[in-house]
Order: C-alpha cells, then structure tokens, then sequence
C-alpha cells in the first residue's frame, strides 16, 4: 500500500517538475503531463481492485469458517440431544477451532477493508487532480502564450531600442555639433568679406568733384 500512496504524492510533483526544467515548450509539455497522470491512474486503478479483491477473498475465507463453527455448533447440538456426549465433545472441539479461526480472520478482514478505503480514497483524490489539470490547462496554455509573446516583445525591444537608439543619439549629437561649428565658420567668413567690401565702398567711390570738372570740360565751359 505504500507504494500506491508515494505514488499518489510524486507524479504530481515530477510533473511540476519536468515543467519548469523543460519550459521551453509548456504547451506540450502540459499535455504530457495529463498524459501521464492518466497512465498513473490506470496503474493505480489496478493496484486498487488488487487491495479490493484481496478484501473480497478475506471476507470469504472467514464465511468459510463461520460456516464451518454454525455447522459444528449444529452436530454437537444434535450430539447432545442423540445422548451422545463423546461425538459431542469432538464437534464443540471443531467449533472452537473454528471460533479461534474466525477472530483471527475478522482481524485480517478487518485490515483489508481499511487498506481498500484507503486506496479508494487516494485514488478518487488521484482522479479529482487530474480532473482540475484538465480544467486549468487552457488557462495555463494561455498564460504560456502571452508569457512567450511578451519576453519576444521584451527581447525586440531591449536589442533594437538599446543599439538603434544609442546610435541614432550618437549620430545626432555628431551632426548638431556640426552645424554648430559650420554656422560659426559662415558667421566669421560672413564678418571678414562685410568689411572688405566697406572698404573697396569707401574708397572706390568716384570723386563728384573730379566727374564735374571733366563734365564742364567736355562741353567747353572751362
């Protein structure tokens, strides 16, 4: 009977197991598990009508004997009506073999019952725990999913948004810093040619003194 109960508390617990060491593929490995169980269940079902034939043979072995001492409690009554007391003496003699007998295998019957109410109840809690797998399976199946869809969701974004994002920042400081320095060279460049072109204004500008004689000149007033 021990083995039918050390059973009963390790299949569930090497299930659980085997689940979280092979978690890759929960899915599957939730059907196996209920797969298993079940095959469990079919051995435990025949160790039980084992435990429970063993009572029905007890309980019959001690019918036997009941029988048997009603039969010789019989003889010796009829013995001792008949005037014979010897063949008397010899039936009260098999009665009371007998009656050791029977409290000996009430005992054993006794026994037997027990370990088959035992092993009816561990196997219908056997039976309810399969029973509330089966039901919290496609609950699991779905957690399973989205646990799956979201550590994918977390590893795109960690490796794009890490990398990708780093070097677009890197990128955009290179080219504001850029700008930056070009903006400044235009501004410089710009300062240097305003002041040159100022000068060549200033003292490239023909003399109105001078174009008003040459003006008077050509048209013979000087």
């Amino acid at each position: 009977m021990a083995t039918i109960f050390q059973r009963i508390s390790l299949i569930v617990k090497s299930n659980v197991n085997e689940l979280l060491d092979r978690f890759e593929d929960p899915e599957k490995i939730i059907d196996q598990c209920i797969i298993d169980a079940k095959e469990e269940y079919s051995t435990l079902l025949k160790d039980t009508a084992s435990v429970k034939g063993n009572l029905s043979v007890a309980r019959e072995k001690l019918k036997k004997i009941q029988d048997s001492r009603a039969q010789w409690q019989s003889i010796a009554e009829k013995a001792v009506k008949a005037g014979n007391d010897n063949d008397a003496r010899k039936a009260l003699q098999k009665m009371t073999e007998d009656k050791a007998q029977e409290e000996s295998q009430a005992i054993v019957v006794a026994k037997c019952e027990e370990a088959a109410d035992k092993a009816v109840a561990a196997l219908n809690s056997f039976a309810d725990q399969i029973h509330a797998m089966e039901m919290k399976k496609s609950e699991l199946k779905s957690k399973a999913i989205a646990a799956r869809s979201q550590e994918k969701a977390n590893a795109i974004k960690s490796r794009n948004m890490a990398g990708s994002l780093s070097k677009f920042n890197e990128m955009a400081e290179k080219i504001n810093a850029n700008l930056a320095t070009q903006e400044a060279m235009a501004e410089l460049t710009g300062a240097s040619d305003k002041e040159e072109e100022d000068l060549i204004a200033k003292y490239s500008s023909p003399d109105v003194d001078d174009a008003l004689a040459e003006l008077k000149r050509q048209m013979g007033l000087e």
